[in-house]
């Protein structure tokens, strides 16, 4: 027919395809023995696995308003987002009348999105001049997709991202779920107010009964989630589908009740984790019917509750009240590889949109093994065979694929055990979860067949693959796909988010109760792509409006590694933290108080403060449904001022209550005064009022950390982070300071650690104490016992010691030359024996083994052992031998906050870390010389060598030994080298981290525990 293209052997390289075939490019498909031509292969991209047309595209964006037909180029580009999909980005021209191109451009995204199901990620204007045709007219989207690719439209795309702003940026936000705790305070709900579903079935005026005495408290009975949560929250749906119809015709009631203010629902459970289970269905039922004050109160067993305040959802007790709120979670600034090199993975779900991502992420990144799940055989269903032929012609033998039937531990065993076997018996390293059906049903439609759908592969596939691990992988992971629905409900979405919540439920039982790690990942929505690939252009803007961001394939799937690094849990990513239903999600209870100021013209009276004590005593009535606020009284001695039309000058008044707020109440002793100073450097503002809560200051979980390191250092005062979160104000604080600090005489802060870390030494913590038991602190790799500070303060009531050793003298480094001096010092003070209790953090437990191991030797009594996070050689990460984390790890000892560790990491040098470090420490009271440190970190570092190489010499079958293995520390070996079959050695699973283990109040209890 022809013998090639003119001068271009590329052309011909790929069109002549061998043994006489030429490839045309044209596509189509044979149909009743006759071919069907549809296009041409490059007029076709494919973006996630899906193919699409690129004329089908441009015809769609030019119906636009405001862009010039047939002047649109759609092309697949190359992104390098870490994935082997293309990119959409559309190329147009604008009408020369067309003022708003960002507005225009979204506009486009969201016509092709609504009708493709596919996002693009870039729009660009280009001139008509600059638009490439041919001669003929036809679009020449090979030039376009050159150009882009090399960067010719760079200047573009920067503005492109900067006028989108986050809406096409990748997601880097992660919020997790807690629980805040606040005094309960009010009258319990009178019977007159309260009325059970069976009384407001019969009669539905009940309700406006009750409401006429103030709030509606409706009893919804007993629920208990611990044995079956999923038939449970059925039974509760079936009575909020009955609510709905019974509460919806108040929507329209033009009231407050039109909102459901005064109208609280009342459950009695058996768990406070139920909370999180009952918060989806409830948000879901405001959603359905519009009463979006709807309030409702948990209560454990038959105690009455206090009204609710309006809109919220809370777990109440006789004393205090608790409810959830999201906490932004700062990403973990410790490089940490969970995912295994070279591990077996099974992906479920597998040949979906979100799987191509993240298969290409551990087969290439990796070099892991995929195995790829369906609930069908591959013959039976012939576009996922060809799905999965794709990704066996990209990966080759990296991924198979094997069938899942049924959801039982059994099944998955027998299932797994002939591929496993085949692939060498290999180990399963893990299962990313993301099998999952989306099915729409409000609540008076959710029947028993939805329900089951809905929550077969979420729930069902959730728990069995649980079991699973646990049984056949301990040391496995878990990670699960979940939802925010899971938190926020969603109209039509009751079983859904559901299925969500009893996700995040598992992950939570997964990791209390076994050492598989599991965290469920609650995404806001997938743009043109999974669960969310039918979503209308309409439904996705209503997503952003709630603060869902939508999540861009290309770009967010590529957050798994990093959010791997975070302690497993649940986690919510793709939330908008500038939008206001997000932020009231994340206001804590001291923020949401309710203030009312009364000023009083005192100018002619001679007795103010009876004038002030009848004005307080006369309240103003209230709305039955408010909560109870906070009346302060503000006595004008020169009276009010007025302006020209007789009326109080009111800006006067509220620069006046400023005044007033700002002066507040003032240090009244020293230690009110350190603790103001440290707060004003930390938070950046003044702080003269003692009265005040840390959170007014703006305080939150991440600069609380670098206060209480800022107190212990400076001022030597056993404060935590409990303390500050308890008693938020300084004079709370201070007194609960000086409580504690009474009780210790020796400081174990690192400045006056340092001072005595130049020899061995066993000093008494607390003299005048006296006890049967004595406590031993045993030093850590820094040669100091500065670590326990906060837990002596704690176990102030035993006889406390504390060992140290020259910090800064390498040759004082090997644990068995450190453990025969310790040795020396403890039988001096006769403390040989059971009456001993050594407690070692991190490298200070195995010091304190090899105490043991060479007293064992010389047939001597033992002390016993708590070992706090301590591990050794084999059982720990391969990063604790990278020398930049080691370099880390130094400055986190010496008091680096989490907040400075990229100030830290990002430094070049050995030498400009160490002289950045040390003006850091000055910064909280700590002063060493260059050269100090420069020894010092020499020591620390053979100690460190010291332990990386330990080995044990035998088993100690006489000790008393307890690890206290923390349970959010990802850089160790679940044994942490101890042995899984050493049963002599007690453990015990905290919910910390490594650096917060000692300073967990969970440890000091478990302590007491031990020594009772």
């Amino acid at each position: 027919i022809t013998p090639g293209y003119l001068n271009n052997p590329e052309a011909n390289a790929e069109a002549f395809v061998g043994d006489g075939w030429f490839n045309s490019g044209d596509l189509g498909f044979i149909w009743n023995q006759r071919l069907i031509l549809t296009g041409r292969e490059k007029e076709m991209i494919v973006v996630n696995g899906a193919n699409y047309y690129c004329f089908e595209l441009e015809q769609v964006a030019a119906g636009v308003d405001g862009v010039v037909p047939t002047f649109v180029a759609a092309t697949g580009v190359s992104l390098d987002q870490g994935t082997n999909s293309d990119a959409l980005v559309l190329f147009y021209v604008a009408e020369q009348d067309a003022a708003d191109s960002t507005a225009l451009e979204r506009r486009i995204i969201a016509r092709v999105t609504e009708s493709f199901s596919v996002v693009a990620r870039y729009v660009i204007a280009v001139d008509k001049e600059a638009f490439y045709k041919t001669t003929s007219g036809k679009i020449q989207r090979g030039q376009f997709k050159k150009l882009f690719e090399s960067d010719f439209y760079a200047e573009q795309v920067a503005d492109f991202d900067e006028r989108h702003g986050h809406t096409q940026q990748g997601i880097d936000t992660v919020f997790a779920l807690q629980q805040q705790r606040a005094p309960l305070a009010g009258d319990k709900v009178p019977e007159a107010n309260r009325l059970t579903l069976e009384q407001l079935r019969n009669n539905p005026q009940t309700l406006q009964q009750a409401l006429d005495h103030g709030h509606a408290l409706i009893e919804l009975g007993q629920y208990s989630f611990q044995q079956d949560g999923a038939a449970t929250l059925y039974r509760l749906t079936q009575v909020l589908a009955e609510l709905t119809a019974l509460l919806r015709p108040l929507s329209a009631a033009g009231s407050d009740t039109a909102v459901g203010y005064g109208i609280a629902l009342w459950l009695q459970s058996d768990d406070k984790a139920a909370l999180s289970l009952v918060q989806p269905l409830v948000e879901t039922l405001r959603q359905e019917t519009g009463l979006q004050q709807l309030a409702c109160v948990l209560t454990p067993g038959d105690l009455l509750p206090v009204q609710p305040v309006p809109g919220s959802i809370v777990w109440q007790e006789s004393d205090h009240q608790e409810q959830l709120r999201l906490l932004n979670v700062p990403q973990s600034p410790i490089p940490n590889e969970v995912i295994s090199r070279r591990g077996v993975y099974l992906i479920t779900g597998g040949l979906g949109g979100l799987a191509e991502p993240l298969c290409a992420y551990l087969v290439e990144a990796r070099k892991a093994t995929v195995l790829l799940s369906g609930r069908t055989p591959l013959s039976q269903d012939p576009r996922r065979q060809s799905r999965f032929n794709q990704l066996t012609a990209r990966y080759g033998s990296g991924v198979h694929y094997l069938c899942l039937s049924e959801w039982s531990s059994a099944a998955i065993q027998s299932a797994l055990e002939p591929v496993l076997n085949g692939l060498g018996d290999k180990p399963l390293d893990g299962v990313f979860h993301l099998a999952g059906t989306m099915a729409m049903a409000p609540l008076t439609e959710v029947s028993p067949a939805h329900w089951d759908s809905v929550l077969d592969a979420k729930v069902q596939g959730g728990q069995a693959l649980a079991d699973y691990l646990g049984e056949y992988w301990p040391r496995s992971i878990l990670v699960q796909y979940g939802s925010v629905n899971g938190y926020f409900g969603g109209q039509a979405a009751a079983a859904y988010s559901a299925a969500a919540a009893l996700q995040s439920a598992i992950t939570d039982a997964v990791n209390a109760r076994s050492s598989v790690r599991s965290w469920c990942l609650n995404w806001s929505v997938w743009q043109g792509a999974g669960m969310a690939r039918a979503f209308s252009s309409a439904e996705l803007q209503m997503a952003r409006n709630k603060g869902f961001l939508p999540l861009s394939i290309e770009q967010d799937s590529v957050l798994i590694p990093r959010l791997l690094q975070l302690a497993p849990a649940n986690y919510f990513i793709g939330l908008d933290p500038g939008n206001a239903e997000i932020q009231k999600q994340c206001n804590p209870w001291p923020r949401s108080k309710e203030i009312i100021q009364f000023f009083v013209n005192a100018s002619t009276t001679s007795r103010p403060e009876q004038l002030r004590t009848v004005v307080q005593s006369v309240q103003p009535a209230l709305m039955a449904h408010a909560h109870t606020p906070q009346f302060q009284v503000q006595m004008l001695a020169d009276g009010f001022e007025y302006d020209s039309q007789g009326r109080v000058r009111l800006d006067l008044l509220q620069q006046q209550l400023a005044q007033s707020e700002a002066q507040g109440e003032a240090p009244a002793n020293k230690i009110e005064q350190d603790l103001a100073a440290i707060w004003s450097d930390v938070l950046g503002r003044p702080v003269a009022d003692v009265s005040r809560s840390f959170f007014e200051y703006g305080g939150h979980s991440i600069n609380a950390t670098q206060v209480v390191s800022a107190i212990n250092n400076k001022l030597g005062l056993p404060i935590t982070v409990a303390n500050l979160f308890q008693y938020p104000t300084i004079r709370e604080l201070a007194q609960v300071a000086v409580a504690g600090n009474s009780e210790a005489t020796l400081s174990l802060t690192l400045k006056d650690c340092i001072a005595r870390g130049d020899d061995y030494s066993l000093d008494a913590i607390n003299p005048a104490t006296e006890s049967a038991t004595k406590l031993v602190f045993l030093p850590t790799a820094l040669g100091l016992p500065s670590a326990y500070g906060q837990m002596a303060a704690s176990l102030s009531s035993y006889q406390m010691l504390a060992v140290t050793v020259p910090a800064t003298d390498v040759s004082c480094t090997d644990l068995d030359v450190m453990a025969s001096r310790l040795i020396n010092l403890l039988e001096r003070e006769s403390l040989i024996g059971q009456q001993t209790v050594l407690i070692g953090w991190s490298m200070a437990g195995v010091l304190g083994y090899e105490v043991l191991a060479q007293l064992a030797a010389a047939d001597k009594p033992l002390p016993r052992l708590v070992m706090l996070d301590s591990g050794f050689a084999d059982g720990l990460h391969e990063i604790t031998f990278d020398e930049s984390f080691q370099r880390l790890m130094f400055a986190v000892e010496v008091g680096l906050t989490i907040d400075r560790y990229a100030d830290f990491n990002q430094l070049q040098d050995d030498n400009t870390k160490l002289q950045w470090l040390k003006q850091y420490l000055e910064t909280i009271g700590i002063e060493v010389s260059e050269e100090m440190l420069v020894e010092w970190w020499q020591a620390y570092y053979k100690r460190l060598k010291s332990l990386l190489t330990y080995q044990q010499s035998a088993e100690l079958v006489n000790a008393d030994i307890h690890l206290f293995k923390a349970a959010l520390h990802s850089h160790g070996r679940d044994d942490l080298g101890w042995n899984d079959n050493n049963n002599r050695i007690k453990w015990t699973l905290i919910q910390a981290d490594h650096q917060g283990i000692v300073k967990q109040p969970e440890t000091f209890q478990r302590i007491r525990e031990l020594l009772a």
